[in-house]
């Protein structure tokens, strides 16, 4: 893989992450808010989730267009021999460099998938204690209305 492909590559998963970052924060905050959450946090999630999917195709394309051009160096027919030990040399180095960009691509995908469960699994624990002072508060005003039920009957 050529240096400024890779560059490219670079600069697009690094604004994929900061992109990511950002909705982990706007994901939170609307977990937090809940019904409350205003329209524009609720829009530039959305935004944001376009954008990451939108980059997402952009560095499949450079990868892509870089098998493009490993193919093009490999010989025409599988098993054909290159014509001297300097493209032989060159070929599996830019195999070996192809193969190692792709492992690279690979784990920071992974982990961001890891992250994202991880985002979700967060989620769901803001969700279940709103949800259990939701029932706090209501067990509260139920005994509440009963006391006073049982006070208005005692008094009559």
């Amino acid at each position: 893989m050529d240096a400024e492909t890779q560059s490219q590559i670079n600069d697009l998963v690094e604004l994929r992450e900061t992109h990511r970052r950002r909705l982990k924060i706007l994901k939170l905050a609307k977990a937090t808010t809940g019904i409350d959450t205003q329209p524009s946090v609720t829009i530039e999630i959305e935004a944001i989730e376009s954008q990451v999917i939108e980059l997402d195709k952009s560095i499949g394309r450079l990868h892509a267009s870089e098998a493009t051009w490993l193919a093009r160096i490999l010989p025409a027919e599988p098993g054909a021999p290159a014509s001297t030990p300097v493209e032989i040399d060159q070929q599996l180095g830019a195999i070996g460099r192809y193969i190692f960009s792709l492992e690279d691509g690979v784990h920071k995908d992974v982990s961001g998938i890891y992250r994202l469960i991880e985002v979700d699994r967060d989620n769901d624990k803001i969700d279940r204690k709103l949800r259990r002072k939701e029932q706090d508060r209501n067990t509260y005003i139920i005994m509440m209305l009963l006391a006073i039920l049982i006070l208005a009957v005692v008094l009559s």
